[in-house]
């Protein structure tokens, strides 16, 4: 007989085979699996499971990632305005995670770090002009008041105005 139909069953299922014999002897089993519509759903179901899982499983990721970006923000955010308030004392605060969030904190501190010094130098700058004006000035409000109080004649006036005016020429050079 050419073809012969066997059916068997494994594991529990029902399984249809067909053995077909060609002219030179030679044989070939096909089978096939019945029930494979319900195999397929199966991987359909499963399949859909997975993908909604995976979903599930993303937004969840991206949440924490944007709380978790938005509550830095904030920390910098909230010292950022204390440096506004109360001055360049606070700094950006670290998590110690090595991560860019780190980096940037890192980099604001410096910066910060960086703007105090210039403000240092700044205030120290301010102090020495203030001392530097504060001889000179003090030597003409003396001429200017020695003028006042004292009758002069008209050379001593002359004199007076001529080394007020070389005293103003003077501190004009030095911040020169």
């Amino acid at each position: 007989d050419a073809s012969d139909r066997a059916e068997v069953w494994l594991r529990g299922g029902a399984m249809a085979a067909e053995l077909d014999t060609f002219p030179d002897g030679s044989r070939l089993l096909a089978g096939h699996r019945e029930g494979s519509a319900g195999f397929a759903r199966t991987m359909a179901l499963v399949l859909g499971g997975a993908v909604f899982g995976i979903i599930v499983l993303a937004a969840a990721a991206g949440i924490s990632t944007s709380r978790r970006s938005v509550s830095r923000i904030e920390a910098i955010n909230a010292t950022s305005r204390a440096i506004m308030q109360a001055g360049l004392g606070s700094r950006i605060p670290r998590r110690g995670s090595g991560d860019e969030w780190d980096e940037l904190a890192d980099n604001l501190n410096s910066m910060l770090d960086r703007i105090e010094e210039l403000v240092e130098t700044n205030r120290q700058v301010t102090d020495n002009v203030a001392h530097d004006l504060r001889t000179p000035l003090t030597r003409m409000r003396g001429r200017l008041e020695q003028a006042t109080t004292q009758p002069l004649d008209v050379a001593a006036f002359q004199r007076l105005l001529g080394d007020t005016i070389a005293e103003l020429d003077e501190t004009l050079r030095t911040f020169a």
